[in-house]
């Protein structure tokens, strides 16, 4: 199994044309799975690059099944208190949760709707336990260093999330990150 990447922007997107750019190059290069935009405005500048047609563009809250026809869907930061309800409000639009440290709802969140779920990256037991457990794809959310990112890679992960610290070099971690999971 290949341990894809799930890249959350970096905050301080909006204005900055010099990080957007940064963004959009790492996104060009098609290995990034997942991209959380934290706006639906940035959409218009990340969707007119026909690279980027193989990465899911993802908004932190949930929509309207046809408010946002160019996203994928939205990661939720916490459970919502009717997750059926979200599900079916969002049609088809993936629906991923967390991250979340409790085995229990991390279940009934699946059982409920969710498309995938993510753990904090240092909780590797709790991934590795997901991952011989279950179908349902999950994400290591806030992976910390390299080091964690071959450690997450060996769990069976479906994803990985680096933590914010990746968009200080985000080409040379980018870089480095990509040799660690194609190896």
């Amino acid at each position: 199994m290949t341990t894809e990447i799930y890249l959350q922007a970096p905050l301080g997107l909006h204005g900055n044309d010099a990080l957007m750019q940064e963004c959009i190059d790492i996104i060009k290069t098609g290995d990034v799975a997942a991209f959380l935009c934290h706006s639906p405005e940035f959409l218009p500048l990340l969707k007119d690059h026909d690279a980027l047609d193989k990465t899911a563009f993802m908004l932190p809250v949930p929509f309207e099944a046809n408010e946002h026809p160019a996203l994928e869907g939205a990661h939720l930061f916490q459970a919502p208190d009717n997750m059926k309800a979200v599900r079916k409000m969002m049609g088809e639009n993936a629906l991923g949760v967390g991250p979340l440290s409790n085995k229990h709802d991390a279940m009934v969140l699946g059982e409920d709707g969710a498309d995938y779920i993510a753990f904090p990256a240092a909780e590797i037991e709790l991934i590795e336990w997901w991952v011989e457990n279950f179908t349902l794809p999950c994400v290591a959310w806030g992976v910390q260093s390299l080091d964690d990112a071959q450690a997450i890679k060996k769990t069976g992960a479906d994803f990985l999330c680096p933590a914010p610290w990746f968009w200080k070099d985000p080409k040379g971690n980018f870089e480095s990150l990509l040799k660690i999971l194609k190896a």
